[in-house]
């Protein structure tokens, strides 16, 4: 039957894959898929009650009844691999000056991006202030403001990191340089952020 797809029901998605990630934030776990969702899939492909039995199993995570691992593997199963995916916007509501978002948040307005995937062998933590750089300058890009975006890509560059950059993914991958101390502070918005044709 037709999706009946909303933009409430888009954020909704959004919130589960981030709950979902932030469960095994800094986890590097091998596990088995659990047998429910296995189960659900082997039913004629029943995408809705794999996702719905994932949602569940989030809980049980929690409660310490489902391991992280087995939690992992079910929805890499589904097609999500929660190790490599980034959330932008949390971390920069981590990283930002304590009078919080600001500027920031007016930049982050309106972009599109859609994936950041994490390199294998970079810690999450890494991979997630390396993240917030990015997103950043996709929005500085997106918004013409080229002067913000070069000093992102200068700071990327310095701390090793080769960026190829599509209209709404980003790849990145460490070369032998790579150093995340050499990243240094993130640099103030412009005042002015005004999309230019």
């Amino acid at each position: 039957s037709p999706m009946d797809w909303t933009e409430k029901k888009v954020k909704e998605a959004e919130a589960t894959l981030e709950a979902w990630f932030n469960l095994v934030l800094e986890e590097e776990l091998e596990g088995t898929a659990l047998p429910e969702v296995v189960s659900a899939l082997s039913d004629d492909l029943n995408t809705a009650l794999a996702i719905n039995t994932l949602k569940e199993a989030r809980h049980s995570v929690v409660r310490g009844l489902v391991s992280k691992a087995d939690f992992i593997a079910s929805a890499k199963l589904l097609g999500f691999d929660l190790q490599q995916m980034s959330w932008p916007k949390r971390f920069i509501e981590d990283s930002v000056p304590t009078g919080g978002l600001g500027r920031y948040e007016d930049l982050m307005k309106g972009v599109e991006l859609h994936a950041i995937r994490r390199p294998e062998g970079v810690s999450a933590p890494a991979a997630s202030e390396i993240a917030m750089w990015i997103t950043l300058r996709a929005a500085a890009r997106q918004k013409g403001l080229w002067d913000y975006a070069d000093r992102l890509k200068h700071g990327l560059l310095n701390a090793g990191i080769i960026l190829r950059e599509g209209k709404t993914s980003v790849e990145w991958e460490p070369d032998p340089s790579f150093s995340l101390a050499n990243l240094g502070e993130l640099p103030e918005p412009p005042d002015v952020l005004s999309t230019k044709d």
